[in-house]
C-alpha cells in the first residue's frame, strides 16, 4: 500500500493486510482506519512519531500485530478487540500511550510495551503468557491477569507506579519479573509454584503476598530466610500466606480455587468491592452463606443485593446471627415458609423453583392474593406445597384468633431455623432467582432496596425497577 507522506488521515475499508514497513516514518499521519484488516505487518507504523502523529488507529478485526508494528509511534490509546498475538516490541517506545485494551489477546511477547512511560492501564483478561520485559518501565498501577500462566524475565521491571498484581492462575514467575517496583504492595499469585531469583529485588514496600502452599511448606518463611531474601522478599516485612492456610483459619472447606480466591479478596482486600452482578458473573456457584461469612460489613451495600438503609433496618444484621438475619430479610419479601425438618437440598430447589414460578406467574396478581404464596412442609419424607391459611373470618371466635396468632409466631421461628440449613445449599445463582422474583412482585415494586440481578441498579434507579420484566433467562444470566 502506497500513500503520500503528507497524508494525515487514512481510511482503507477493503484492506485485509497491512504490509511490513507500509507507513514507516510517515510523520504526518495522525489517524488510520482499517475496518476489515486482519494483520499488521512488521514495522508497519513504526517511527510514525512527532507532535501530532498517529494518535489513533481503528483495527477492530486485526488478530495479529507483528514485530515493531507500532514501535516508537505517537499512539495514545490501543483498542484491539480481536487481537490474539501482540508480537515482540509491537508497541515499544510509544511514549504517549496511556492505555491498552486487549480483551482477546493470548500472548504478549518480549518487550511488547517496553518503555511506554505513560502507560497506566492495561486490560488483558485472556492473556496466558507475558514475555520478557513486556511491560518494563511503564506507568501501570494495577494488573489483573486472571488467565496468565507464565510471567517472563523482568516482565514488569521498574514499573514504579505498580502497587497491586493479581494473577490467580500463574504458576511460573521468572527472574527479576518485579524487580525495582518501588510501590508494589500486594501480590496475589495463589497458584505460583516457582518464583525465580531476584524476582522482587529492590521492591522494598511489598506488604502482602499470596502464593501456593507448597512453596511455604518447602521454604518456611519463619525459618528459611535466605531463600526468600534471594527472591527479593523480606519475610520479616512481608506477610506471606496461602489460600489453603487462610481457608483453614476461617474454617472454610471449598474445592473451587477461584471461588476461594474471591472470598479471600472480599475479606482481605479493602479495594476489592465488586457489585452483585459483577460477583455473579465472576463466580455464579459461590456458596452464598460463605459470602455472608467473610464479607466485611462496609461492603454490604456495594456487594450484596441488599442496598438501602430501610432494608438493612429490617434485618439489623448484628453479631453471630447476622447471616441468618440477612437471609431472612431476603426471604421476607416473598414470604416463603420452610419447615425446619424439611430436607435442605429439596428446600433449596423448592425455593429456587418457587421464585422462578412467582416471577413468571404472579407478577400481575393483586398483592392480597400473593402475600403468602407458599408453605413448605414435610409429610412422609416428601416435600409438598399447600395453600397458606386464608385470613380468618371477621366473625371467628377470639380463641381461634389467638390460636392462629400463636401458630404464625411459631412459623416465624421455623423460618429462622430453616434458613440456617437452606443457606448451606444456596449459591449466588439461587439468590439471583430469589431476588428476581422479589423485584417483580407487584406489592414490592416500590421497594428500591432491591434490583433485578444483571443490572447495576441502586436506590435512585426506581424507574428501571418498575419496568423490570419477568425473567426468561437462565441462572447464569440472572447472576
Amino acid at each position: 500500500m502506497n500513500t503520500h507522506k503528507a497524508c494525515t488521515a487514512l481510511h482503507a475499508p477493503n484492506a485485509r493486510t497491512i504490509q511490513a514497513d507500509a507507513f514507516m516514518w510517515h510523520h504526518d499521519l495522525q489517524s488510520a482506519s482499517f475496518p476489515e484488516a486482519l494483520s499488521i505487518g512488521e514495522n508497519a507504523f513504526s517511527y510514525v512519531s512527532g507532535l501530532k502523529s498517529l494518535q489513533s488507529i481503528d483495527i477492530p478485526k486485526v488478530k495479529n500485530i507483528y514485530k515493531f508494528a507500532f514501535s516508537a509511534s505517537g499512539l495514545r490509546e490501543v483498542h484491539a478487540p480481536s487481537a490474539k498475538i501482540i508480537a515482540q516490541s509491537a508497541f515499544a517506545l510509544c511514549h504517549n500511550l496511556t492505555s491498552a485494551t486487549l480483551p482477546k489477546a493470548k500472548i504478549i511477547d518480549t518487550t511488547a510495551f517496553y518503555n511506554c512511560q505513560e502507560l497506566a492501564s492495561i486490560t488483558i483478561p485472556q492473556v496466558e503468557s507475558i514475555g520478557r520485559d513486556a511491560f518494563a518501565n511503564s506507568n501501570i498501577t494495577t494488573v489483573n491477569a486472571p488467565k496468565v500462566e507464565e510471567i517472563g524475565y523482568a516482565a514488569f521491571q521498574s514499573c514504579n507506579a505498580l502497587h497491586t498484581f493479581i494473577a490467580s492462575e500463574a504458576t511460573h514467575i521468572l527472574d527479576r519479573a518485579f524487580s525495582n517496583c518501588q510501590q508494589l504492595k500486594q501480590v496475589y499469585i495463589p497458584n505460583a509454584q516457582n518464583i525465580g531469583s531476584n524476582t522482587y529485588d529492590n521492591s522494598p514496600n511489598l506488604e502482602k503476598m499470596i502464593i501456593h502452599q507448597d512453596i511455604i511448606e518447602a521454604h518456611d518463611p519463619e525459618i528459611d530466610h535466605e531463600w526468600w531474601l534471594s527472591r527479593g522478599i523480606d519475610p520479616k516485612k512481608t506477610t506471606i500466606d496461602s489460600l489453603d492456610a487462610w481457608a483453614e483459619r476461617q474454617n472454610i472447606t471449598l474445592s473451587d480455587t477461584d471461588a476461594l480466591f474471591i472470598l479471600y479478596r472480599l475479606n482481605q482486600d479493602s479495594s476489592y468491592r465488586p457489585t452483585w452482578p459483577e460477583l455473579g458473573t465472576a463466580c455464579p456457584n459461590l456458596p452464598f452463606h460463605l459470602l455472608l461469612k467473610v464479607l466485611p460489613k462496609d461492603k454490604y451495600a456495594q456487594t450484596l443485593p441488599l442496598l438501602s438503609a430501610a432494608t438493612l433496618g429490617v434485618a439489623k444484621p448484628q453479631g453471630s446471627n447476622a447471616k441468618n438475619e440477612l437471609l431472612a430479610s431476603y426471604f421476607q419479601g416473598i414470604n416463603m415458609y420452610a419447615s425446619v425438618d424439611a430436607d435442605s437440598q429439596a428446600s433449596s430447589e423448592k425455593i429456587s423453583h418457587a421464585a422462578t414460578y412467582q416471577a413468571k406467574e404472579h407478577h400481575t396478581l393483586d398483592s392480597s392474593k400473593v402475600s403468602n404464596p407458599l408453605h413448605v412442609t414435610k409429610h412422609s419424607d416428601k416435600v409438598k406445597t399447600v395453600p397458606h391459611p386464608e385470613h380468618q373470618c371477621a366473625q371467628a371466635h377470639q380463641a381461634e384468633s389467638h390460636e392462629k396468632e400463636a401458630a404464625a409466631h411459631a412459623s416465624q421461628i421455623k423460618i429462622s431455623k430453616a434458613i440456617e440449613s437452606i443457606a448451606e445449599t444456596l449459591t449466588i445463582q439461587d439468590m439471583a432467582r430469589i431476588m428476581l422474583a422479589k423485584a417483580n412482585e407487584p406489592r414490592l415494586s416500590k421497594d428500591t432496596s432491591l434490583f433485578a440481578p444483571g443490572t447495576n441498579m441502586r436506590e435512585h434507579d426506581t424507574d428501571t425497577q418498575k419496568d423490570a420484566e419477568p425473567s426468561g433467562r437462565g441462572p447464569s444470566a440472572a447472576a
